[in-house]
């Protein structure tokens, strides 16, 4: 579900993509870079979260936002990684969306958004099989 719903989000804020709101993006991401620099898991997660919730924010539904929101599980770590390993496949994704909204490459960003979800989803699923 969440795959889907993400996915849309991203695709609604890109048909409306302004510098302003690009801007924000980027900042949220630094964040989230300096935070994963100075390995600190929680702040990381946060701003994971808020990475995430502007995005949300910028596809302009409230009824969407409100969805994700129910579906937000924050980092979703498998057994087999640290939490700092994860911040940094996290992270890695991010700065590839990044990178594609700054390019306007906005189905690209949409697919590493896809991807992105299927990751955390299937992280989340590994931990039920033990």
């Amino acid at each position: 579900m969440r795959i889907l719903l993400e996915t849309e989000a991203l695709k609604r804020a890109c048909e409306h993509m302004s510098d302003e709101t690009l801007k924000v993006i980027q900042n949220v991401n630094k964040q989230g870079q300096r935070a994963k620099d100075a390995g600190d898991t929680e702040a990381y997660n946060l701003a994971n979260q808020a990475f995430h919730m502007t995005i949300w924010e910028a596809a302009d539904s409230e009824k969407l936002k409100s969805f994700l929101s129910l579906l937000w599980n924050g980092l979703s770590m498998n057994h087999l990684v640290t939490a700092q390993e994860y911040a940094g496949i996290s992270l890695a994704d991010h700065n590839k969306i990044v990178e594609q909204l700054e390019k306007k490459d906005y189905e690209g960003a949409c697919e590493t958004m896809r991807q992105h979800i299927i990751y955390s989803m299937n992280s989340t699923l590994a931990n039920y099989k033990h």
